[in-house]
C-alpha cells in the first residue's frame, strides 16, 4: 500500500513540474525585459544627447535675436516701410528731432518684426524644452530666460525712451532735472541699441559669456 502512494505522489511531482516549453518561455521574458532595460538605458543618454546639441545649436539664434532687436541701423531693405518716412523728412514735417527719432524708431521695429517675431518664438520653445528636461535652475534655461527678458527690457526702453524725451522736449527743467533725464535717456538707449563697436557692449558681451559657459555641457561622443 505504502508503494502505491509513494508511486502515485512522484506522478504528482512530474506532472506539476515545469515543462521544457515553460523554461523557454521563461528565459524569453527574461531575455525581453533585459532587452528592453538596455534599450531604454541607451535612448535616455541619446535623447538628451540630442536636446543638448538643439539648445547648444539654437543658443546662437539667441544671440542673433540679441543683435537684430538692438541694431541701431537697420538696413532699409524693406523700402515701402520706409519711403513715407522719408518723403516726409524731403517734405521737412519732422522738423522736431524727438518726433523724429520716435517715428525712425518706429519704422525700424515695424521692419524687423517678422523676423524677430520668428527668432523669439524659437528662443521661447527652447526655454520650455529646457525648463521642461533640466528645470530652472539649469544654465539652458537661465540663458533663453534672460533672452525673454531682455526683449520686455527693450520694449519697456523703447516707451519710456519716448516719455524722457517728451519732458526734455517742453523743456521748463531746472539744471538737476535735465541733468537726471539725459542720464535716464542715455541708460534707455543703451538698452536699445547695441554700442558703436559691439565689442565694448556690455549687454551683448554679458550673452556670448554665457553662450560660452553652456559649452561646457557640451556632450562628449
Amino acid at each position: 500500500m505504502c508503494k502505491i502512494i509513494t508511486f502515485l505522489n512522484k506522478i504528482e511531482d512530474l506532472a506539476a513540474a515545469p515543462s521544457l516549453t515553460d523554461w523557454i518561455q521563461a528565459a524569453c521574458s527574461v531575455i525581453l525585459v533585459y532587452a528592453a532595460f538596455k534599450a531604454l538605458s541607451t535612448w535616455k543618454p541619446q535623447k538628451k544627447f540630442e536636446l543638448i546639441t538643439e539648445l547648444l545649436a539654437k543658443s546662437h539664434i539667441g544671440i542673433e535675436f540679441i543683435k537684430f532687436l538692438r541694431l541701431n541701423r537697420y538696413v532699409e531693405q524693406n523700402k515701402e516701410v520706409f519711403e513715407d518716412f522719408h518723403k516726409q523728412l524731403r517734405d521737412g514735417k519732422w522738423r522736431d528731432a524727438a518726433d523724429r527719432n520716435q517715428f525712425r524708431r518706429q519704422k525700424y521695429m515695424e521692419a524687423k518684426a517678422d523676423r524677430l517675431s520668428t527668432m523669439l518664438t524659437t528662443v521661447i520653445e527652447m526655454r520650455i524644452k529646457a525648463e521642461a528636461s533640466f528645470g530652472q535652475d539649469d544654465d539652458f534655461y537661465r540663458f533663453f530666460d534672460e533672452v525673454v527678458k531682455l526683449n520686455n527690457e527693450v520694449d519697456y526702453a523703447y516707451n519710456m525712451l519716448h516719455w524722457v524725451e517728451e519732458i526734455l522736449r517742453d523743456g521748463d527743467l531746472d539744471h538737476e532735472e535735465e541733468d537726471k533725464r539725459l542720464t535716464e535717456r542715455d541708460e534707455y538707449l543703451k538698452i536699445i541699441y547695441v554700442t558703436a563697436d559691439p565689442r565694448n557692449d556690455e549687454i551683448l558681451n554679458r550673452f556670448l559669456d554665457m553662450q560660452k559657459g553652456l559649452n561646457t555641457h557640451r556632450p562628449k561622443m
